[in-house]
């Protein structure tokens, strides 16, 4: 698979990767499975968008794992423990990707939380 930019912006605040459906039942995983790309655990869905042989990241997924568009990939299914296996504690950075449009205005981390805890929800 090849890195590609996530094709529409709806996609971009889920925190996952998209990819064609042939290519998820290929790596065996189902929607909102889970592969190794690199370093990093993701959640993968299809995407009627993504073109077979592509993987699409957001640019913050793209600068964690320093990767270039069309970079051709090494991508793995990863498998949770059977255990019952929770997260005890989660560091959260926050920034700005576009600095033109950053902000001086004070970050609310209760409300931060909230929507934090909210869309990782089904992740984990």
């Amino acid at each position: 698979l090849q890195a590609v930019a996530t094709p529409n912006k709806s996609l971009i605040g889920t925190n996952c990767v998209y990819c064609s459906a042939s290519d998820l039942a290929e790596l065996g995983v189902k929607d909102g499975g889970f592969i190794q790309v690199k370093s990093m655990v993701l959640t993968v869905n299809s995407d009627p968008g993504v073109a077979q042989g592509a993987l699409a990241f957001n640019l913050v997924q793209r600068k964690s794992l320093q990767l270039s568009l069309n970079e051709p990939l090494d991508v793995a299914p990863w498998f949770p423990p059977r255990d019952n296996v929770y997260i005890f504690q989660i560091t959260v950075e926050v920034d700005f990707p576009n600095k033109a449009r950053a902000t001086s205005n004070p970050i609310d981390a209760e409300l931060l939380g909230k929507y934090t805890a909210k869309i990782f929800q089904k992740q984990c």
